[in-house]
């Protein structure tokens, strides 16, 4: 589920809302996607070893293969030439001539890349190095062009630009540097203040939205959180019961993000692959959800690029590109069960009556024929913090037309100790939910 906010004396100032769905955009084949960018209305993606460019109708074409054929890949561009780092490796595709080529002499490897400044700047591996190329030239780089962190003994993980700003992100603080333009070895200096004593949890966590950096951070003292920071003091945006499920992930090292803007709302979507996850924060809403494809337990994608206005994924499993859209109510023809529990809801010492229950829904938005057709809703209820749930009982959403359906349970029984609710919706339809009522008895203990 997603939220909807409006501050325009609506009926509700929060809803909410079905999830995007997706439809396939391209496929290139049996290899998982490995990384993606875009540039100029086309598309770059590695899948597996193979490098493609992919336009705006989904066709692609083969332009090279990589040394590597798994793992995260970093890429970036810089107007003329695609930058790609898979750790020891580093390549460049020349946009005007459409080849591919490994980056020759002077380059000691890339875990991350970036663009600033009119520089392709790297991570190197292992190192606690961070190299740049040359002004506007993937094709040099000079292996006296680098840096260390200096305002801790801490390796950079990752490196990020937002406006102004370079980050050299390690395992325990973060770095910010700015073009001084020296004239030897690395041509950004430190600017003396921003230093964040948060580093990054998972390297391939840090996503940049609207100048704001979000990530799943770590420090010296072994605190956990989902942070952003805008150059000041970092703000912590997970929960106390989302920093608890991350805590219990076997491995969180491998941890993915990735981000987009669709009317309005901007989102980073975090999947915790060895957790089996995936969270997704609104920043317009400040709230969480969590995202499950058909059939999993995570979602899908690990990847996206913003391609003319549409917003394609990739998939970590399979070389599918995929159309992330709010006009697709399943994942590529296979059902999204939509999911909302509810807070326990308790008087202390008090028994409560539930006499009847109410959703306000925006009811009628059954599809014309097949799956869809007539839609309902599925409602239990837990007495004991959520650890079993009654059985499931049915309301009608109403067929498509039926904007006056009532979506209501009567006789629920008593709850000595308090009560959470479960809504869920399987049938692939539109669904905005606008609020809740019940007709309760308040009971002395």
């Amino acid at each position: 589920m997603m939220f909807n906010v409006d501050n325009s004396g609506g009926k509700a100032v929060l809803s909410l809302m079905n999830r995007h769905g997706y439809e396939l955009f391209s496929d290139l084949g049996g290899y998982p996607i490995r990384g993606m960018v875009e540039e100029a209305g086309i598309g770059y993606v590695v899948s597996g070893p193979r490098f493609y460019t992919v336009a705006n109708d989904g066709t692609s074409a083969y332009k090279g293969a990589l040394l590597t054929n798994s793992g995260n890949v970093g890429m970036a561009s810089n107007g003329f030439e695609i930058c790609i780092v898979d750790g020891a490796n580093g390549y460049l595709y020349d946009i005007a001539a459409g080849t591919l080529s490994a980056i020759a002499s002077g380059f000691g490897g890339g875990d991350t890349v970036t663009f600033i400044d009119q520089y392709f700047v790297v991570s190197r591996p292992s190192t606690g190095i961070a190299q740049h190329s040359g002004l506007v030239d993937g094709t040099a780089w000079n292996a006296l062009d680098v840096a260390t962190a200096e305002g801790d003994p801490d390796n950079p993980i990752a490196v990020k630009a937002i406006p102004g700003q370079l980050l050299l992100m390690g395992n325990l603080t973060t770095e910010p540097y700015y073009n001084a333009q020296f004239p030897q070895g690395f041509v950004f200096g430190r600017t003396g203040q921003g230093y964040v004593n948060m580093g990054l949890a998972a390297r391939w966590s840090a996503q940049i939205i609207e100048s704001s950096v979000y990530c799943l951070a770590k420090n010296s003292e072994g605190v956990y959180g989902i942070l952003r920071s805008s150059g000041g003091a970092p703000q912590k945006i997970s929960t106390p019961a989302l920093d608890y499920k991350i805590s219990q992930y076997a491995t969180i090292s491998d941890a993915i993000a990735w981000t987009f803007t669709d009317e309005g709302h901007s989102y980073y979507v975090i999947t915790f692959p060895t957790g089996n996850a995936t969270w997704v924060y609104d920043v317009s809403a400040a709230m969480w959800s969590e995202w499950r494809s058909s059939g999993l337990v995570r979602f899908k994608a690990s990847y996206h690029m913003s391609l003319n206005n549409k917003h394609i994924i990739g998939d970590s499993t399979t070389g599918k590109l995929y159309r992330l859209t709010l006009d697709k109510y399943d994942d590529n023809g296979d059902k999204v069960d939509k999911i909302r529990t509810t807070q326990y809801i308790h008087q202390t010492g008090q028994e409560i009556t539930w006499n009847s229950l109410w959703l306000d829904i925006e009811v009628g938005q059954g599809m014309t024929g097949g799956q869809g057709e007539d839609p309902y809703m599925i409602m239990q209820y837990s007495d004991d913090g959520g650890k079993t749930w009654s059985d499931e009982r049915m309301a009608s959403l109403g067929k498509l037309g039926e904007y006056v359906t009532q979506v209501k349970w009567n006789r629920l029984g008593s709850a000595p100790n308090g009560r959470a609710f479960k809504f869920t919706v399987t049938d692939s339809i539109k669904l905005v939910i606008i609020g809740a009522s019940a007709d309760i008895e308040v009971l002395n203990g």
